[in-house]
């Protein structure tokens, strides 16, 4: 396992990018059992201007390295021997904190139905080997993108919630308060 220098500012932190260098910034995980794919892979990538990787040739190491380096967005291979793409997204899918990480497929395979499982175990897209760096870059692009803005909504609905429990008890405070107020004038008179 290869990790890079972490970042200060990352996507996954539930932070919403406010310029590409942000972007530029994101974890980049990339698992295909052929080393000589990981190598062009990253290379593709770190040429789009991505630096922060975690590339695995080994699928038995995956699931624990996903919660380890919490990668903004993973770059999967579907046939390995071991354990497949399919059986890491199997994971993936049932696991709360890691289905949310986008996941890019690598696959020379064009069985439909292998494609259809995959998109329905969450898979985010497919690219086909050999690499074309050119869709490569979009695609990263757009599953960054589409991680950030959720990571926002689900933060802003973590503010929204806690503004709301601290409403309701400043409601509850003034309506006891309220209460007592009444129960003192009525002993007054």
């Amino acid at each position: 396992c290869e990790t890079a220098s972490s970042s200060a500012s990352r996507v996954g932190l539930g932070e919403r990018p406010s310029n590409a260098a942000d972007l530029m910034s994101s974890r980049v995980m990339i698992v295909d059992d052929e080393p000589i794919n990981v190598k062009v892979a990253r290379k593709f990538v770190g040429t789009l201007g991505y630096s922060n990787f975690v590339t695995l040739t080994d699928s038995r190491k995956v699931i624990e390295a996903l919660h380890e380096e919490k990668p903004d967005v993973l770059l999967l291979d579907l046939m390995m021997p071991d354990i497949s793409g399919l059986d890491i997204l199997e994971v993936m899918h049932s696991d709360a904190d890691l289905k949310r990480i986008p996941v890019i497929i690598l696959t020379a395979s064009s069985d439909r139905g292998t494609r259809l499982r995959a998109l329905e175990l969450g898979a985010t897209d497919f690219l086909a080997k050999p690499l074309d760096p050119e869709e490569l870059a979009p695609r990263i692009r757009n599953a960054l993108l589409m991680r950030s803005y959720e990571n926002h909504l689900r933060d802003h609905a973590q503010t929204l919630e806690e503004t709301v429990r601290h409403r309701t008890n400043d409601l509850c405070a003034s309506r006891l308060e309220l209460l007592h107020c009444l129960a003192r004038a009525a002993e007054h008179r």
